[in-house]
């Protein structure tokens, strides 16, 4: 008896799907949390740890490091939102914050650990960090007519630092001697005084605000296939007014046959403070088109998308960095009441793969999600990352 109510329930949720509007769409006013993070590296996974006698093996370590080095990257984008949804125009104001840490070091450590120091062999053990921190407002208008639809959502932004840099040691192990150079720059931007924060003010951080504008587009192609588009551009950067900077040198050669008179001659980190900076900065240009093959109306969705990122777009520090992206996910939808997802991707230049669940009750709705992420394909499905998200939305 039991099986055969369990059926007829999940019968009755397939058939609403396909063919009824019903009580679990969208809700018309809506209060809503999002609080998504992830970290993850690019060497260190899962499975070298969850084993009963944990070995760390420094030469296969050493032999799997990328030629660029280890790479952990930290990311958190929390995020509230009040959203009025019309049959035909939705309206939403949006505020949150985006951190991103992306912190690289030479791969020279792992090697000299695992592999030890050669003759001829050259190492770096080096660190550069690219982190960026910004507070965000912005408006969403949406309007749709019958199945086409499209949004604007202009906003403000205002960054609260900037790091950027490199330096550190290289050492080269030439036949009668050991040269090892130190050579470090590191910059760090901020709107307000860094070697003077007891007189920190916020207002600081909303002057030099930036403004860029994301807005997309859906449109059905065929009855089961539609196309859609996101885009975000830069329109004003955001300015930051001080400029810190430390500047790190020195250097020695250890003769294999004086070792006792080793000596490391360096200068004392210098930190230098100017204000005026007018260092400018952007948010992430992004530009994705995505296809929906919808074969039973709204229970199945089937989505592939491609595009590519700008990284501190239009910026002359040498940091802008441009990549390709894409998008394959899959999507069960009864009824809008209970959603099941499955999808790979690489964003943001992290290789995602995440499972999520929402559950709508109408006037509650609780969206969850987790996923393992690298900034290498093949170690996002080993474990040497790990994200989540938490979505709660309320109203009527």
């Amino acid at each position: 008896m039991k099986k055969k109510s369990t059926f007829l329930i999940i019968i009755s949720l397939v058939f609403s799907t396909l063919f009824a509007r019903n009580f679990f769409d969208e809700r018309y006013f809506e209060y809503k949390i999002t609080v998504p993070f992830a970290f993850s590296n690019n060497c260190f996974a899962l499975d070298d740890l969850m084993k009963e006698e944990a070995v760390i093996d420094l030469n296969s370590l050493a032999a799997g490091v990328a030629e660029d080095g280890l790479t952990f990257l930290m990311t958190m984008n929390p995020e509230i939102q009040l959203n009025l949804n019309l049959p035909s125009v939705k309206v939403g104001l949006i505020a949150g914050l985006d951190a991103y840490a992306n912190i690289g070091m030479g791969d020279g450590l792992l090697k000299m650990l695992g592999s030890g120091l050669k003759v001829g062999d050259e190492l770096d053990i080096s660190i550069s960090p690219k982190i960026d921190l910004f507070a965000y407002a912005e408006t969403n208008v949406g309007l749709k007519f019958n199945r086409f639809s499209f949004y604007v959502r202009p906003g403000v932004f205002a960054p609260i630092l900037s790091v950027s840099g490199k330096g550190g040691l290289f050492v080269e192990n030439k036949s009668d001697s050991i040269e090892m150079t130190m050579d470090a720059v590191f910059n760090l931007y901020t709107p307000f005084a860094f070697d003077n924060l007891e007189d920190f003010d916020s207002s600081s951080v909303m002057k030099g605000l930036g403004v860029d504008l994301a807005m997309g587009f859906s449109l059905p192609l065929f009855k089961h296939l539609t196309f859609s588009a996101d885009t975000r551009m830069p329109i004003v950067p955001a300015t930051l007014d001080y400029h810190a900077s430390m500047e790190m040198k020195g250097g020695t050669t250890i003769s294999l046959e004086d070792l006792d008179n080793f000596a490391f001659d360096s200068s004392d980190p210098e930190l230098v403070s100017e204000s005026g900076a007018k260092f400018k900065i952007n948010r992430p240009l992004t530009l994705m088109g995505y296809v929906d093959f919808l074969p039973m109306r709204n229970l199945l969705d089937l989505r592939a998308g491609a595009g590519f990122g700008i990284f501190h777009p239009f910026m002359t520090d040498n940091s802008m960095q441009f990549y390709w992206q894409y998008y394959l996910g899959l999507t069960v939808n009864f009824i809008n009441m209970l959603k099941f997802s499955i999808s790979t991707e690489y964003t943001r230049q992290v290789f995602i793969n995440q499972l999520g669940v929402v559950l709508n009750l109408r006037l509650l709705e609780i969206d969850a999600g987790v996923s393992m992420q690298s900034v290498s394909f093949t170690k996002s499905w080993l474990g040497s990352g790990f994200g989540a998200y938490l979505v709660f939305a309320m109203g009527f």
